[in-house]
């Protein structure tokens, strides 16, 4: 800290030394905040030695320099002033759209039901959000924290995310702002976070995972504070706007979960199936995982030459393409929930022999489809209601099967032991934008499932080739599967898009030595591994969640948390009790999905309300819809899931 003014009275000296002291108090009071609610920022802090320095003004206003430049033109002070009085022109809305198309069966004719009573009532809305308040707010740039008090005030935000890529502001404001009432203030109504960093993708992936965390009712309106521009906020700006609005997808739907639910427990009850096991030891042989994807068509009479040496997964469509080669595979992945796999699956089978394909799926399987095959082996899939509900043990649980089965193949293949596997047909896109599988099999009946090939990736032999959002999610997570799968090593053989952490081989490059010993007998030793799920688990752990008198409470509690809208009280009171960044119950995660997205939409109509003076009958209407929402979810799931117990025969849920 330094003073401008060189020549001061002894009186001067005392109300500088006073001043002084305060500053200091204000200091330590500040670190113990940090220490006690961040210690991440107090560890940054503790030691920091500024490059820059904190100097006051003669009209008492304050200011910092960085080499002798002042960082504020007008003071610290006058500029947060300044700022705060031409807010609009410092910040900016972050919006999203939601419609009736992007809703579910269930979500969909409430929120229908809240259009048509907004217009009977005359209530009239903006096509963008105009409500000053906001849930979360942004701010990029701490300063010296004098504009943070009145932007809290003015947003009445209930998630604050601040980021700061230079650790000297933070440590200045430590001197003249009071660092802990902020923290108490919003930690007792909310969440604070407080970033400190020059990485643009770390500072965007944090406040990301913030709105999934905190509530992602509440995306739309968020405000976006520029305190100061710099290269780095800019980038964080630029990749939020590009990707943010994912932080609310994934949150699953009604009529999925109550089918996954289920499903499963028409899987399990008879305690036949065996269940996924995670193998330490090496199954001793190369594997195969083989996908539908274009190139796999020259890759057939390569696999079928090593077939006596490897062992081979299917996955999904593959499993007809590879019969029709005269290519028998030992396992078939699959673990779409549809009834159309059912009928694929019972078309491959009036074909072809695979009475001894054993069948490896998810639990949510459709029932039946696991009959046609030998000796199933089930697994869990993480993030759906079924996971929490039947899990008895971690290792039941495939890490990252989604989205597609060469995802789910891969995962199998890495669980059950295998330390060398080549991908074979997974190419993740395609070289020629018109096609995205080998001919022949189900896409015979079938229309191409991912749309036009529009994004361009790098080749897995060098070039060029296309793929959907869909595929390169399924990219990204054989990516991180490679990646936290050690001690193995990945080969991609496939002409496709390049699978980082798989090393390129060309099937004529590829050894592949001969087997000693019985490939039967292997898989036999890895089948043997995997236990049953008891009969008398299934019912230990129904009988537990008791899901159908476990509803009839929970909704109670959902339509008492929803009746005051005051204060974002609604809003942080649903996400309190759905909980959106966990996935450790199966009730809350049955409901959450619909009852979020309508929400989102709801919240979306609040931001864009014309008439302030309305807001109470749209309140009223938004509450009354929402709690008509739960009883007829709840009732509805009650039903079907007494059925099930009743051994009532399984029909696909649709509404």
């Amino acid at each position: 800290m330094q003073n401008d003014v060189d020549d001061i009275s002894d009186d001067e000296a005392a109300s500088v030394s006073e001043a002084e002291t305060e500053e200091l108090s204000l200091f330590d009071a500040n670190m113990k905040a940090f220490m006690e609610h961040m210690p991440s920022v107090y560890a940054k802090l503790k030691d920091h030695k500024p490059v820059s320095e904190l100097k006051y003004l003669d009209d008492g206003d304050m200011n910092v320099h960085f080499e002798g430049v002042p960082v504020f033109s007008k003071g610290a002070r006058a500029e947060a002033d300044h700022q705060l009085s031409n807010v609009n022109a410092f910040s900016s809305r972050l919006s999203m759209s939601m419609s009736e198309k992007g809703l579910d069966n269930y979500a969909a004719p409430a929120y229908s039901k809240v259009l048509q009573r907004a217009a009977q009532s005359g209530i009239n809305f903006a096509n963008v959000p105009i409500r000053t308040e906001c849930y979360f707010l942004i701010v990029f740039g701490v300063g010296l924290g004098l504009h943070l008090d009145r932007l809290v005030e003015m947003t009445n935000c209930r998630s604050l995310a601040l980021i700061e890529p230079n650790v000297d502001f933070l440590y200045h404001s430590c001197f003249v702002y009071d660092w802990g009432k902020l923290l108490e203030r919003m930690q007792s109504r909310g969440s604070i976070d407080l970033m400190l960093t020059t990485d643009p993708e770390e500072s965007a992936a944090r406040v990301h995972r913030i709105f999934r965390r905190d509530n992602p009712i509440c995306f739309d309106g968020t405000m976006v504070f520029r305190h100061y521009r710099s290269s780095v906020t800019q980038g964080i700006e630029r990749l939020l706007r590009d990707s943010i609005t994912t932080a609310v997808m994934g949150l699953g739907f009604f009529q999925d979960e109550i089918n996954m639910i289920a499903q499963t427990y028409k899987n399990l009850e008879h305690g036949t199936a065996r269940m996924m096991k995670k193998m330490d030891r090496s199954a001793g042989m190369p594997c195969f995982v083989v996908g539908n994807g274009p190139s796999l068509e020259k890759l057939l009479t390569f696999i079928k030459e090593k077939a006596e040496d490897a062992v081979i997964i299917s996955c999904g469509s593959a499993l007809e393409t590879l019969l029709g080669a005269g290519i028998v595979p030992d396992f078939w992945v699959m673990m779409e929930r549809g009834d159309l796999v059912l009928s694929l699956a019972q078309g491959t089978a009036e074909k072809f022999d695979v009475s001894q394909i054993r069948f490896v799926g998810s639990t949510t399987i459709f029932p039946g489809t696991q009959d046609l095959f030998k000796e199933p082996i089930l697994f869990f899939r993480p993030g759906l209601s079924s996971t929490p509900l039947f899990a008895l043990q971690n290792d039941q649980i495939l890490m990252l099967p989604d989205p597609l089965s060469a995802n789910a193949g891969l995962a199998v293949a890495a669980q059950l032991g295998f330390r060398e596997l080549y991908l074979a047909g997974v190419d993740v896109g395609s070289r020629r934008q018109e096609k995205v599988h080998t001919p022949g099999g189900w896409y015979n009946r079938l229309s191409e499932p991912y749309g036009d090939l529009s994004l361009s990736v790098r080749g897995n032999f060098g070039g060029e080739v296309w793929t959907t959002p869909t595929l390169q999610w399924s990219k990204e997570n054989l990516e991180r599967l490679i990646k936290t799968a050690r001690g193995r090593t990945f080969y991609n053989l496939s002409d496709g898009a390049l699978i980082a952490g798989a090393v390129p081989v060309h099937r004529k490059a590829a050894k592949i030595p001969k087997l000693k010993g019985s490939k039967e007998a292997a898989i036999r030793e890895i089948v043997d591994a995997c236990p049953y799920y008891e009969k008398s688990s299934f019912k230990q752990r129904w009988e537990e969640v008791a899901l159908v008198d476990s509803l009839f409470e929970f909704r109670e509690e959902l339509k008492n948390a929803s009746e005051d809208m005051s204060d974002f009280k609604y809003e942080f009171e649903i996400a309190r009790q759905l909980r959106p960044n966990l996935s450790d119950d199966a009730l809350v995660m049955l409901l959450r999905g619909t009852l979020f997205t309508f929400s989102i939409a709801c919240y979306c109509l609040e931001n864009r309300l014309l008439e302030p003076d309305e807001r109470a009958v749209l309140d009223n209407i938004v509450i009354e819809e929402f709690a008509a929402l739960i009883d007829r979810m709840s009732d509805r799931a009650s039903e079907v899931f007494l059925e099930v117990e009743a051994g009532a025969p399984w029909q696909q849920f649709e509404i």
